[in-house]
């Protein structure tokens, strides 16, 4: 690796720490892509039951969070079930 690939990987992870700081103010808890682990700043859209959300990534994958079943927003399946040990590629 040299310098400059170095100094790619570093502004990289300093963006998505501003960006995951940023959601942490704003909404005091930040969402991942379940394919792309990048941070989710677009709008949620609820969906039926009123306490799962659905966040569409740039990467085109969609990912359900549950809002009512913890402190912290779960990784849900469309249904609002959590999956929980559920491991997602980083």
């Amino acid at each position: 690796m040299n310098i400059w690939q170095s100094v790619a990987q570093w502004r990289e992870k300093r963006a998505r720490r501003k960006i995951v700081e940023g959601l942490l103010k704003k909404q005091g808890c930040a969402c991942f892509c379940s394919q792309c682990n990048k941070p989710l700043e677009g709008e949620a859209t609820p969906l039926s039951d009123g306490d799962t959300y659905s966040y569409q990534c740039p990467c085109g994958a969609e990912s359900f969070f549950n809002y009512g079943i913890g402190p912290a927003p779960l990784l849900a399946d469309s249904q609002g079930r959590p999956l929980v040990g559920v491991i997602t590629q980083a």
